[in-house]
């Protein structure tokens, strides 16, 4: 009976400062780390954003941009911010909103936001009118070209990024790339991932890719590519912003034609006034093509870490793979697994563990 009452009393205890963490933010942050049952920590709080302003941790970051206007990371972005934080102790993630408020009511953003303190993560709005202010891209977004199109949600993260890396150094990724090692040894990295590679993994092609890549502080390469920013940007063309611009920008530095195709023994660091060009294997693993592998081919679990062990990120294209091919957990599976569950299992089980089906 003593035992039944003692019992009782706990419960009473857990559930009333389950309740009251709802409403505080120091108690949200510890209940969330105690309980065991992830499911538990959705919170009603929603919380002001500040400005990104000022100065940040001069340990390596990470920028991810939500440029959609969403209050919260779906669980798959979460998945990526969990990641960059998983693979070191130092690295910083700094979480971009267009939205005013952070909305803690989908549970893969309160994990996020429960489990790790600043400033290991930073959540903070961006005011697009002051950071492109006295920029080259301010022109184009008082013309409104950067909210007309199809395509603006993309083209105003590709004029996010530039500004954000340039203000603060770091390394950008986009919501859907998966960090797999430590990136802080390397620096000023860009490559591409639009063909299939052939030979020793020189060539990569006509155009770079910018899900991922790394440069210092007001990197010279970086001045260039906003300036290309304001000649190429088209709001009709996907690319325009991005890939197209941060090519271009490229072989301008390096004094290459604008047709030559980007090669690790002709784009050299001496010639390209620092930009290291690398392996596409090191960002891009997979490319765009070959998707569909993620979530139908299936193999061992170490035989997906012999795989990926050569590569610090790999992209996983969510655009164009949909979010429709869902990943269940490891019991509706033998021994083999889809690629897309190891990574979540090993790099971001608290947001792969906040869904019923990732």
């Amino acid at each position: 009976m003593l035992l039944h009452f003692i019992f009782v009393l706990i419960i009473i205890s857990f559930a009333t400062g389950f309740e009251t963490s709802n409403n505080d933010p120091t108690l949200l942050r510890s209940s969330c780390q105690l309980i065991t049952d992830i499911s538990q920590c959705p919170s009603t709080r929603i919380i002001d954003l500040p400005d990104l302003e000022g100065e940040l941790p001069l340990e390596t970051k990470v920028f991810f941009i939500e440029s959609s206007g969403r209050d919260h990371l779906l669980h798959r972005q979460a998945c990526s911010v969990e990641s960059a934080l998983s693979v070191s102790k130092t690295i910083r993630s700094v979480v971009t909103l267009t939205a005013r408020q952070l909305n803690l009511s989908h549970n893969a953003t309160c994990q996020l936001y429960s489990r790790f303190n600043e400033p290991r993560l930073i959540f903070r709005r961006v005011d697009r009118a002051k950071i492109f202010k006295n920029t080259p891209i301010q022109p184009v977004f008082e013309r409104g070209d950067l909210d007309r199109g199809p395509n603006q949600i993309v083209q105003n993260s590709d004029a996010l990024r530039l500004l954000l890396i340039r203000k603060y150094g770091g390394w950008y990724a986009d919501l859907d790339v998966v960090f797999m090692q430590d990136p802080s040894s390397w620096q000023n990295i860009i490559t591409g991932d639009h063909h299939r590679v052939v030979g020793d993994g020189s060539v990569i092609g006509e155009n770079l890719n910018n899900a991922v890549f790394h440069f210092d502080k007001g990197h010279p390469y970086l001045e260039l590519c906003l300036e290309q920013f304001a000649i190429n940007f088209d709001p009709m063309v996907r690319l325009s912003g991005g890939p197209y611009t941060m090519s271009k920008a490229l072989k301008k530095i390096c004094g290459m034609e604008e047709n030559s195709i980007i090669n690790l023994n002709t784009f050299t660091r001496d010639r390209c006034r620092g930009v290291g060009v690398v392996k596409q294997h090191l960002l891009y693993p997979l490319g765009w093509f070959e998707i569909d592998v993620f979530t139908s081919e299936r193999k061992s679990r170490s035989q997906w870490a012999a795989k990926y062990n050569s590569s610090i990120t790999i992209h996983l294209f969510n655009s164009i793979a949909g979010s429709d091919k869902v990943v269940l957990k490891p019991k509706f599976y033998g021994n083999d697994v889809p690629a897309y569950l190891y990574l979540a299992e090993r790099f971001c089980p608290l947001c792969y563990n906040s869904v019923k089906r990732f």
